[in-house]
């Protein structure tokens, strides 16, 4: 009701206004009445942005409120409940975009918080060491290497989840399962996990496939996992084949003048020379 009020007496100018209210002094108060009508019109419009207090329970406000109280906690001394909430909330959000309310906040504001307390859950969630918490970890191998190296670090129990990622249609989810496969393979060589001979070798397979991926990113992010295989002749023959035909080139301007580089010859290279130490 305010707002049709306010939108009616917004309109009156002061020609009409003047011969409605002969009275100067009944003017004056009608104008100051306008002027109250029309500010509450204004302040009950429902695009006016609100900050809320106290998120809605449920959302991913009050979920980071209390993951800030959880990791105050020495990991050593979560409790199980409490490991379990944290990865609950880690599989449901990983994949979710949330949709936020302009009430609340601006989008900008919304989509850098949520990032925020995505990265903070998928640190913390790692950090448990937790082999329940893999499947979710999984949905996160594109947020950091600590995350792929927490992953790796489960050996045997991590692959098959891992390699199931290399069909992801998202291009850093695709990257993040090729960089763990390197890291397992890693984690092997330095005893850091338990990985079998035989995990090593399907993953080796996996990444020679890979390699032959035609998007070149992920040519040169295989190729460079490789370098920690015990190289099968397959994997020896490509990497030669790659370090001198891959078609893939860049301009690069630093370092002086433009030039023509290939980068995945270079990384070819680099693989080549690690498996000859």
């Amino acid at each position: 009701m305010f707002t049709a009020i306010g939108e009616a007496a917004a309109r009156l100018d002061g020609e009409l206004m003047s011969k409605l209210v002969k009275d100067s002094g009944l003017y004056a108060f009608v104008a100051m009445m306008v002027l109250t009508i029309t500010s509450c019109s204004r302040s009950q419009s429902p695009t006016a942005p609100q900050v809320l207090d106290k998120p809605a329970p449920n959302s991913w406000q009050a979920r980071a409120q209390k993951l800030a109280v959880i990791r105050k906690t020495a990991t050593g001394e979560v409790t199980d409940a409490d490991k379990l909430l944290l990865i609950s909330w880690l599989d449901h959000d990983a994949g979710v975009v949330p949709q936020f309310d302009a009430k609340e906040r601006t989008a900008d504001e919304a989509d850098e918080g949520y990032g925020n307390y995505i990265t903070e859950l998928s640190i913390a969630v790692a950090a448990l060491k937790d082999k329940r918490a893999l499947p979710a970890l999984v949905r996160v191998m594109n947020i950091s290497e600590g995350i792929c190296t927490a992953i790796a670090e489960f050996g045997d129990d991590a692959v098959d989840l891992v390699i199931a990622s290399l069909t992801n249609p998202d291009l850093d989810m695709r990257l993040g399962a090729v960089d763990t496969l390197g890291f397992l393979l890693k984690g092997q060589q330095l005893r850091k996990n338990s990985l079998s001979s035989q995990s090593a070798d399907h993953i080796q397979a996996e990444l020679v496939k890979t390699a032959r991926d035609p998007d070149p990113l992920i040519r040169e992010q295989a190729v460079q996992s490789l370098a920690f295989a015990k190289p099968s002749a397959e994997a020896v023959d490509l990497v030669k084949k790659l370090s001198t035909d891959d078609p893939a080139e860049w301009v690069r301007t630093t370092d002086g003048a433009p030039r023509t580089v290939y980068p995945i010859r270079e990384q070819a290279a680099a693989t080549l020379k690690a498996w000859a130490q």
